[in-house]
């Protein structure tokens, strides 16, 4: 599933510009009501990492004696490797994003083309995931071959009907497959599928949402 849909692009955000100081990056953020903002280079294909209004707010609490004119924007940088590639699947974007209020995306050349907001993903993943109902989500990877995930498929089934999956192909012919499980599903219907599946697949994970 692609990303693009999700990316809200820079030429429509307020952003901050790394030569910007402290007090700048205050009034700008205050202007806009933002909690916080992404921080580019000059070219505004660079990104820095996000600046957030709490943080300059702290340090002036902390340090009122000391000028927020005198302080270089780039001191509160926060979040500067928290990116995902407009490449990734789905699922990376899902883990990466965890508690921030939105992630840059970068094209494959690492320039910065925009952000994911944290609500927008959630809103857009349960709609098309059904998630609402998930409680659990293993993502694997196996050859590929249609016979092969028809097999895992119905050896999954045996335990309990998934909410949804995924399934991403690779140039190794490898199937990246992420299963979507129900709250409902029983923790020790969920081991004996984890055994299962760890006898038949590599690199599996769990991740309990529950």
């Amino acid at each position: 599933m692609s990303l693009n849909h999700l990316i809200t692009r820079k030429e429509e955000l307020h952003l901050l510009d790394e030569s910007m100081n402290a007090q700048e990056a205050i009034d700008f953020l205050e202007k806009y009501q933002l909690r916080c903002a992404p921080v580019l280079d000059e070219t505004t294909d660079l990104f820095r990492g996000n600046v957030y209004r709490f943080h300059i707010y702290q340090h002036f609490f902390h340090h009122p004696d000391v000028p927020l004119t005198s302080l270089p924007v780039t001191r509160f940088l926060k979040n500067a490797t928290r990116v995902v590639k407009v490449s990734s699947a789905l699922i990376q974007l899902f883990f990466s994003i965890s508690d921030l209020p939105y992630i840059a995306v970068l094209d494959d050349s690492n320039t910065f083309i925009g952000i994911i907001d944290h609500d927008r993903m959630l809103e857009d993943v349960s709609k098309n995931l059904s998630l609402g109902n998930v409680g659990y989500i293993l993502s694997f990877t196996t050859e590929d071959g249609q016979w092969s995930l028809q097999r895992l498929v119905r050896g999954v089934r045996r335990h309990t009907e998934p909410s949804s999956f995924t399934v991403n192909c690779n140039s190794e012919k490898l199937l990246h497959v992420h299963l979507f499980l129900p709250q409902s599903l029983d923790p020790i219907d969920l081991s004996i599928l984890v055994r299962y599946l760890e006898k038949r697949v590599s690199d599996l994970e769990v991740h309990d949402l529950t």
